[in-house]
């Protein structure tokens, strides 16, 4: 009997301590929406492929509001890493690393609202053979900024739902 109630008291208090808890894409008290600041947000054209790729998965993830609230500046910064190479006849590995730099910018006060830098590493063979060479490349960079756009919706919706 103790132990019974010793278990219900533990799990009022557990229960307790998800009072405040909201779901980041839910509304809050005031009936807000971070799902609504996210379709307010504008990204910045793109002038290389991979800041392109970034660029149409956030627009994709975050919806396009004609009016929009605020922008996203981005410049992404990719190096290729040589991680191993044994011999000419076995494959080399390397490592694809995209680095975005990026700023939310609220467009009526011109104000940086967050910013920060979003990277992804990912590793791809090289074979030797240009074609094969080519589209391991192009795998590992549309990898890597699938990933980033991701986690830069994750931040970007996180700091919009923490400024409410």
């Amino acid at each position: 009997m103790i132990v019974r109630l010793l278990a219900l008291v533990l799990s009022l208090m557990v229960l307790y301590g998800c009072a405040d808890y909201r779901p980041l894409y839910g509304q809050n008290a005031a009936g807000h929406s971070v799902a609504a600041d996210l379709a307010g947000v504008a990204v910045e054209e793109q002038s290389t492929r991979v800041g392109q790729i970034v660029r149409n998965d956030l627009l994709s993830g975050l919806g396009n509001n004609p009016s929009a609230r605020f922008t996203l500046r981005m410049t992404p910064i990719e190096k290729i890493i040589p991680v191993s190479s044994f011999s000419s006849s076995l494959p080399s590995r390397y490592r694809y690393n995209l680095v975005v730099e990026y700023s939310l910018i609220n467009l009526a006060t011109g104000k940086v609202v967050t910013g920060g830098k979003s990277f992804s590493n990912v590793s791809y063979d090289n074979i030797s053979q240009p074609v094969s060479d080519m589209a391991a490349l192009n795998n590992a960079t549309e990898r890597a900024a699938h990933e980033v756009s991701q986690d830069l919706r994750q931040r970007i919706a996180a700091n919009l739902f923490s400024t409410k």
